[in-house]
């Protein structure tokens, strides 16, 4: 009778260690094809081949898993804006005579730290120490990945200018990010 309890004992034993290996097989399967535990890099590098792609982004996007569109739309986002100015506030001398420039540069980026969009605003003028004698200015947007667009400038102002002591010169730009096709 023992031997028997024994037998029974043992079948129920390697029938429950076989069910741990199956279901401890399937959890390590579905983590390993899980595609949001894809690494930064892997997504980085999607999102390059887009950019890559011209005009058959849309097509490459649209045979994306629904998980891999999900993070590349999480990862077309913007996550941070930049900005630059150049040259360096430091390095103008608004007091002398002269022509010099100043332009400044918004980017957006997102959260692996790609830039995805720049606005520019750029002003060039001359002044003979009283006065500007002369002024361009000149601002635009630029998209470096697929499915963003510069909608257009938005917002302007201009204060001063030829024949004035100073001049100023504000401006606002909008991107949009479009995606078609099923993002899941």
């Amino acid at each position: 009778m023992k031997e028997k309890r024994w037998k029974d004992g043992a079948k129920i034993g390697a029938v429950a260690v076989l069910l741990l290996l199956l279901v401890g097989g399937v959890f390590a399967a579905s983590e390993q094809s899980n595609p949001t535990k894809q690494s930064p890099e892997a997504i980085k590098s999607v999102i390059a081949q887009l950019a890559k792609s011209g005009g058959t982004a849309n097509d490459m996007f649209n045979n994306l898993s629904p998980e891999m569109k999900k993070e590349v739309v999480k990862n077309l986002k913007t996550s941070k804006v930049v900005t630059s100015i150049s040259p360096t506030e430091k390095g103008l001398s608004l007091q002398s005579s002269g022509c010099r420039y100043l332009q400044v540069t918004r980017s957006g980026q997102n959260a692996l730290g790609q830039t995805l969009w720049s606005y520019f605003q750029k002003i060039d003028w001359c002044y003979d120490g009283s006065k500007i004698t002369s002024k361009t200015r000149l601002r635009w947007g630029e998209v470096y990945f697929p499915f963003w667009q510069f909608a257009g400038h938005i917002g302007n102002l201009e204060q001063g200018g030829v024949n004035q002591w100073s001049y100023r010169a504000w401006t606002q730009g909008e991107f949009k990010l479009c995606i078609g096709g099923d993002i899941g």
